[in-house]
C-alpha cells in the first residue's frame, strides 16, 4: 500500500496558516478533495485558490466559520459530503495557544482553551465518526473502508512549561481522547492518532510566549536534530497516517 489519498474526501480545520495549511496542500499534492475550515475568510479562499491552481490532482474547498458551534459542524459536515459523497479522513488542527504563569492563568481563558482544543475537537470527531459509520452501512463494501481521524497535539502534553499550563492540559487531555477514541472506533475500521508537534516555531507560538527574544534560536538548541522543523515535516507525518499504509 502506498502513501496516497487520490479521491479521498478530507477535512482540515485551521486550514488557513501553519501547520493545518500545510497539511491541506500536502494532502491535495497526494489526491485528496479537501474541504478547509477556518474562521480567516479571507485568507482561507485565497490559500484554497493557490491549492487549485498548483495541484491538478487534487482540489480544494473552503468552509468559513467556527468548529465550536454544533449547527457550524453540522454545516461543515453536509459541506464535505454534499460536494465529494463521503468523508474519509479528519484532521483536527486548530488549536489555541494561551501563555500566562500559573498563578495568573484567568480561568475565562483556561476553559477556552480547553473547549477549543479538546471539545470541539470531540464533538467534531464524533458527528464525522458517525456519519463515517453510516455511510459505511449504507454501502456494499465487502471489507470495512480505510478511514483517519488525527489529531494534531503537542510535545507540550508531556512537558512542564509553566506559560503554557492550559496548553499543556489541554494537549494532554487530547492525547487520551485520541487513544480512547482509537479503541472506541477501531472495529468499524476509523482509525485515530494524533501528531505531538515539537520544534516548528511560527506566529502562533510567537504571540503565546512574548517575552522569549529569539524563540527559534531556543528551541533549535534543544533539538538533538540540530534544526527546527517545518510545517511539511508535520504535513509528511498526517499524510502517512491518513494514508493506507498506516492501515495498523
Amino acid at each position: 500500500m502506498g502513501i496516497g489519498l487520490s479521491g479521498k474526501s478530507v477535512i482540515v480545520t485551521g486550514a488557513a496558516t501553519g501547520v493545518g495549511l500545510a497539511i491541506a496542500q500536502r494532502f491535495a499534492e497526494a489526491g485528496a478533495k479537501v474541504t478547509m475550515v477556518d474562521a480567516d475568510e479571507d485568507l482561507l479562499e485565497s490559500e484554497a485558490a493557490a491549492i487549485n491552481e498548483s495541484e491538478p490532482e487534487g482540489e480544494a474547498q473552503t468552509f468559513h466559520g467556527s468548529v465550536e458551534e454544533k449547527l457550524c459542524m453540522t454545516n461543515l459536515i453536509a459541506t464535505a459530503i454534499g460536494s465529494y459523497d463521503s468523508i474519509d479522513v479528519l484532521v483536527n488542527a486548530n488549536r489555541m495557544l494561551y501563555s500566562a504563569k500559573p498563578l495568573e492563568s484567568e480561568a475565562e481563558k483556561f476553559e477556552a482553551i480547553l473547549s477549543e482544543n479538546v471539545i470541539a475537537n470531540f464533538r467534531l470527531s464524533r458527528m464525522v465518526a458517525l456519519r463515517m459509520m453510516e455511510i459505511e452501512e449504507a454501502s456494499d463494501f465487502e471489507t470495512l473502508p480505510d478511514r483517519a481521524i488525527i489529531n494534531l497535539s503537542s510535545i507540550q502534553a508531556r512537558r512542564a512549561v509553566p506559560e503554557l499550563l492550559a496548553y499543556s492540559v489541554s494537549c494532554a487531555a487530547l492525547d487520551q481522547l485520541t487513544r480512547t477514541m482509537a479503541g472506541t472506533l477501531a472495529p468499524n475500521g476509523i482509525r485515530v492518532n494524533a501528531i505531538a508537534v515539537g520544534g516548528i516555531p511560527g506566529q502562533s507560538m510567537e504571540n503565546a510566549l512574548p517575552g522569549v527574544d529569539d524563540i527559534s534560536e531556543s528551541m533549535e538548541k534543544i533539538i538533538p536534530l540540530g534544526r527546527l522543523g517545518e510545517t511539511r515535516d508535520a504535513a509528511n507525518a498526517a499524510l502517512f497516517l491518513a494514508s493506507p499504509a498506516a492501515s495498523f
